[in-house]
């Protein structure tokens, strides 16, 4: 039987953004996966009007990580380029993720994946990134979720869209449905 209004609640369904840098594109789940995600591009300025314009409720940057086929959440990033140089000259020299990391692990250990934290931040483009878009976030909003996942360089695409996903519903659920159309 078709729920009426699965169209109306779908509308209603926060969005994760999925930001792949140096990893395969992520496909967007069918609408009957709980909380939507879309992929995005850019620089952190482009991140960051996406999270404050309300598109995306919510950032899950994708890197590549070692390839011992583990998943890693990297609970810091640091205010340096893959140069070693300050990415920005005011600022903390250190910000935290935002995501609910237990969830995730959580999530990815559901789907039978290998799931670490690591609070070591890597010099790298992902990492820049990372720190540009949580020490952009505006202060007077409850600040949004934003965490980087850094994925085994062994995984195959459909792997990475699994775990993405896995981790997008999780985030999703700790989101408070979007306002009701009029």
């Amino acid at each position: 039987m078709l729920d009426p209004n699965f169209e109306a609640e779908a509308a209603r369904r926060p969005h994760v953004g999925l930001c792949p840098v140096g990893v395969p594109d992520v496909p967007a789940p069918p609408a009957s996966h709980g909380a939507g995600y879309r992929t995005l591009s850019g620089d952190a300025d482009a991140l960051l009007r996406a999270l404050n314009s309300g598109e995306v409720q919510g950032l899950l940057i994708l890197a590549p990580g070692r390839a011992d086929g583990a998943f890693q959440l990297q609970l810091r990033a640091e205010n340096r380029t893959p140069e070693g140089q300050r990415l920005l000259p005011v600022g903390p020299s250190v910000a935290r993720a935002t995501v609910p990391v237990p969830e995730l692990v959580r999530a990815l250990l559901d789907r039978q994946e290998t799931a670490e934290v690591v609070s070591a931040a890597a010099p790298d483009g992902a990492g820049a990134l990372f720190y540009g878009v949580l020490a952009g976030l505006d202060d007077y909003r409850d600040t949004p979720p934003v965490g980087l996942l850094r994925v085994p360089a062994d995984a195959s695409p459909d792997r990475i869209a699994a775990a993405a996903a896995a981790c997008a519903q999780a985030m999703g659920r700790r989101l408070a449905p979007l306002p009701r159309q009029a």
